[in-house]
């Protein structure tokens, strides 16, 4: 390979990882957007990978919390119940 073929493989692959990066989402956002619309199982799934991106132990309890508030929303106490329990075990503190 030559020096230009080289560089050109670079360039795309630098490129190509870079694009990954600028592609990154706010989970957290779109997860309160589809929990305001009443999107409850979209909101779930949402905020379980908003909860995986959370740096902070506060943001994970109220992330937990919202989790719990979807499934007691949607009927399935079982869940809610135990997505509660988490949230207690979080130091969920209401505000």
């Amino acid at each position: 390979m030559n020096r230009i073929s080289k560089l050109i493989v670079a360039f795309v692959v630098t490129l190509a990882f870079s694009s990954n990066v600028m592609a990154q989402k706010n989970f957290s956002i779109d997860a309160d957007a589809a929990f305001q619309n009443r999107q409850y199982f979209n909101a779930i799934e949402l905020y379980k990978k908003a909860y995986t991106k959370a740096k902070k132990k506060e943001d994970k309890a109220v992330i937990i919390f919202t989790i719990a508030e979807c499934y007691r929303l949607t009927g399935d106490n079982k869940q809610a119940e135990a997505w509660y329990v988490k949230a207690i075990k979080a130091n969920y503190q209401i505000m």
